[in-house]
C-alpha cells in the first residue's frame, strides 16, 4: 500500500459505525449515483480507506495494485499520476470536493462532488461502472469506450473522440466535434504518426469519394492504436 494511503482509516474495521452512517447519508441527501450502502458494504470488504480532509497522492492510484476496494475521501483529492479503477474486482472512488489528476482510466465506480480536472486525458474501460462529475470536467483528451460519464457541470475537453451516447446520454453532441469537421479538416489535426496507423485503403477509398465522412475514417483506423499513444504520452494530435 502507497505510504499515503497509511494515513487512511480502514472503515471495514470495527467502531467506525458513525463515519459510516454520515457516509450513507451524504450519498444519500446528495443524490449522488454510488448503489451502495456503505453499513452493509463494508460486512463484505477488508479495505475500504477514508480520510477526512484534503489529500494528496504522489504517483499513480491504482486501487487494486494499492489492495484496496475503495478510497473515500471527504475534501478535495490531488494525485500526481494516473487514477485506476476496476470492475473486477469492483473498486471505486469517491471525492466529496475537486479531484486533480494527471489522468484517469476507470472501469469501476469514480463520483466526484466538485470538479474533475485531468491534466492529460479521462478514458472509460468497458461498460460496468460509471463517472459522475457533479460540478465541471476538464481535459485535453476524452475517449469513453463503452463506460458512461455523467458530468453535471460545464464539459472543457479539447478531443473527445468514441460513442456520444456515453457521455450525458447524447445530451453533449457537440463535445465530439470532430465528428461534425470535413474529412479534410478532421485529418489534418491528426499528429503525422498517427495518420501512418490509418490503414492505406482508407486513402484508395477517399480518392475514389467511397469515403466521406469522420465517422468513416474510424473503420479504418484502430482506436486501441490511439489509446495506446495517449497512455505512452505520445502525441495523437498536432
Amino acid at each position: 500500500m502507497k505510504k499515503e494511503l497509511q494515513k487512511c482509516i480502514n472503515i471495514c474495521e470495527d467502531n467506525y459505525e458513525k463515519i459510516i452512517e454520515k457516509l450513507d447519508q451524504f450519498i444519500k441527501n446528495n443524490n449522488w449515483e454510488f448503489p451502495h450502502i456503505f453499513k452493509k458494504l463494508v460486512k463484505h470488504r477488508d479495505i475500504i480507506l477514508y480520510h477526512k480532509g484534503d489529500f494528496s497522492v504522489q504517483g499513480n492510484l491504482d486501487l487494486f495494485r494499492s489492495g484496496i476496494s475503495g478510497l473515500i475521501v471527504e475534501g478535495n483529492l490531488v494525485v500526481n499520476g494516473k487514477v485506476i479503477t476496476y470492475d473486477d474486482p469492483e473498486t471505486f472512488l469517491l471525492v466529496t470536493g475537486n479531484l486533480t489528476i494527471n489522468s484517469l482510466k476507470n472501469s469501476g465506480m469514480l463520483e466526484v462532488g466538485g470538479d474533475l480536472n485531468a491534466n492529460e486525458f479521462i478514458i472509460g474501460d468497458y461498460n460496468h461502472g460509471f463517472v459522475s462529475v457533479h460540478r465541471n470536467a476538464k481535459t485535453p483528451f476524452f475517449y469513453p469506450e463503452e463506460h458512461f460519464f455523467t458530468i453535471h457541470g460545464s464539459i472543457d475537453f479539447n478531443y473527445a473522440l468514441g460513442n456520444s451516447y456515453r457521455l450525458n446520454n447524447n445530451q453533449n453532441p457537440e463535445v465530439f466535434k470532430i465528428y461534425k469537421m470535413k474529412l479534410d479538416d478532421a485529418l489534418a489535426l491528426f499528429h503525422e504518426d498517427v495518420l501512418q496507423l490509418i490503414d492505406p485503403d482508407f486513402f484508395d477509398y477517399k480518392n475514389e469519394g467511397q469515403v466521406q465522412d469522420v465517422e468513416e475514417l474510424f473503420d479504418f483506423l484502430n482506436m486501441d492504436d490511439i489509446i495506446k499513444r495517449v497512455a505512452q504520452n505520445k502525441p495523437v494530435f498536432k
